[in-house]
Order: C-alpha cells, then sequence, then structure tokens
C-alpha cells in the first residue's frame, strides 16, 4: 500500500515523460497510465484538494486496486475532456469539491 502522494507523483510522471501505455477507445487514442498498487491518504497529507486532472485523451486504470481518501479528499479535480477512470476500488471519499470526482 502506498501513499496518496505517490498516486499523483506516478501520473505526473507518467504524462511528462511520456511513459504510459497507448490505448484506443471509440477510434481516439488515449494515454492510459495503470496504477500498481493500493493508495492511502493519512491524516496531515499535503494534497488535499486531490489530483488535478487537465490531460486530455487520458485513461488512469486503477487495475483493481483500492485507494482509500480518509474522509481526508476527493480522489481528482478533472479540468479537460475525455478523461476515464476505471477498475478502481474507491473509499472513504470526501472533500471540499465532493466525494471522489470533481
Amino acid at each position: 500500500m502506498k501513499p496518496f502522494s505517490y498516486l499523483k507523483k506516478h501520473i505526473e510522471y507518467a504524462l511528462e515523460e511520456q511513459t504510459y501505455n497507448e490505448a484506443d477507445f471509440e477510434g481516439e487514442t488515449y494515454k492510459e497510465i495503470i496504477v500498481d498498487d493500493d493508495i492511502y491518504y493519512g491524516r496531515g497529507m499535503d494534497n488535499s484538494e486531490g489530483i488535478s486532472i487537465d490531460s486530455e485523451y487520458l485513461i488512469i486504470n486503477g487495475d483493481g486496486h483500492e485507494v482509500d481518501l480518509n474522509f481526508q479528499t476527493e480522489a481528482f479535480l478533472v479540468s479537460s475532456d475525455m478523461v476515464i477512470l476505471k477498475n478502481f476500488n474507491f473509499k472513504n471519499g470526501g472533500g471540499l469539491h465532493g466525494g471522489l470526482i470533481h
């Protein structure tokens, strides 16, 4: 199990360094990032507003992993079109903008 900050860094690194997979969905090519472990948000962590996503044509694949937000934050703040979140098991979401995704 890894901290929530790991998930943020994992996503940012994959987009910056282009280490993502490519996946086709409805005739478009998407960048696919696969989560490789369960994630938890502990009290006092620094990202209380969730992970900002502003990249289009993006799939974040939870690969069946659990994301426990400990009622401290939402998981994602999505500000772009064409973002797919799949295969996650979210629990205990709660933040300023909603439970899981804003």
